[in-house]
């Protein structure tokens, strides 16, 4: 695994490198590091991890969420260096300007970008059982855990939001053995809660990781019944909704869903997207941006066609003539 593809300082526009990690570990991580080879806009495709199916040893199990889908944007210098982290079933993915073994281990303010993990499905033994499929990652709110109605309702675990992990799930009262899910936290989903009561065995999804974990579900057994619901997914993260380069736009987002699929890992796409800057050159020095009467030029067209760094000294000339500069004016 690692790196595949490959960007190199002669690479065209659109050339893309992907990451995927090397552990298949649910909540693992594989964290490495991407050096720019010259200067442009990076567009960052990163897909969180989906969550794993409940415990497959379980009379019955619930699969996981899928992950979530995060595009930003970067304009990065010739050998700035940035990290990209991914990992196997329920965990994130992300992109920082500092390095950590997982997520959760990164600074805050060091993040550029995540996209969540869904969460784990619920699985439990016995002659009935109610399980339910974790929710998935991604977005500004990761999906909850889905939950059942059978006289009593279990919850599954909260999604993660952009300020705190999802709440762990519940159950509907003291009657029942067991035990409510976990809360999720920074970078990290609540983990799996398992209770067996009598031989009969319950196990509530584990959260999915992201920018705040989802939490996990609720978990319960009684009688010949066991109950365990899914975990919730981990939510997404963008540090600057948009980046302006040479006149362009590009904006940056996280959505609910779209990133791998149930029990797969995740990766991180780079691809050299945008030259950072016009292709002008003025005594020599390649321009960032045109500036006519304080208005920012989008663009130079001249005869239908636009005008490139090869022709626009030649134009500028022809211009001036046109309406009587002397020669060697400044234009």
């Amino acid at each position: 695994m690692g790196w595949s593809g490959s960007l190199t300082s002669g690479s065209a526009l659109g050339s893309a490198i992907t990451f995927t990690p090397d552990t298949t570990t649910t909540g693992g991580y594989t964290v490495s590091s991407f050096t720019a080879p010259k200067k442009g806009v990076y567009k960052f495709t990163l897909k969180g991890s989906g969550g794993a199916s409940g415990n497959s040893e379980r009379a019955s199990h619930a699969a996981g969420g899928v992950g979530g889908l995060t595009t930003g944007y970067l304009l990065l210098e010739s050998g700035a260096k940035v990290y990209v982290g991914a990992g196997g079933t329920c965990s994130a993915a992300f992109v920082s300007s500092s390095t950590g073994t997982a997520l959760s281990a990164v600074t805050q303010a060091n993040l550029y970008f995540v996209a969540g993990a869904g969460g784990q499905g619920g699985a439990a033994g016995g002659k009935y059982q109610k399980v339910t499929a974790g929710g998935a990652g991604g977005g500004t709110t990761g999906a909850d855990g889905l939950s059942t109605t059978t006289g009593t309702i279990y919850t599954g675990g909260k999604g993660g939001t952009q300020t705190s992990g999802g709440a762990g799930g519940q159950l509907p009262n003291a009657d029942f053995y067991g035990g409510p899910g976990n809360k999720g936290a920074y970078g990290v989903g609540g983990s799996w809660f398992y209770y067996n009561n009598d031989d009969i065995s319950a196990e509530a999804g584990r959260g999915g990781d992201g920018y705040y974990g989802g939490g996990s579900g609720g978990a319960a057994a009684q009688g010949e019944t066991g109950s365990a619901l899914g975990g919730g997914g981990g939510s997404g993260y963008v540090k600057t909704a948009s980046l302006s380069v040479a006149g362009k736009t590009y904006a940056s987002a996280t959505q609910q869903g779209g990133g791998a699929a149930a029990g797969a890992r995740g990766s991180v796409v780079v691809t050299y997207y945008a030259l950072a800057e016009l292709p002008v050159r003025f005594n020599g020095t390649q321009l960032t941006k045109l500036i006519f009467n304080g208005t920012e030029v989008k663009s130079l067209i001249y005869n239908g066609q636009t005008i490139f760094a090869r022709r626009l000294k030649a134009c500028l000339r022809y211009l001036a003539g046109r309406f009587g500069f002397p020669a060697g004016t400044p234009a």
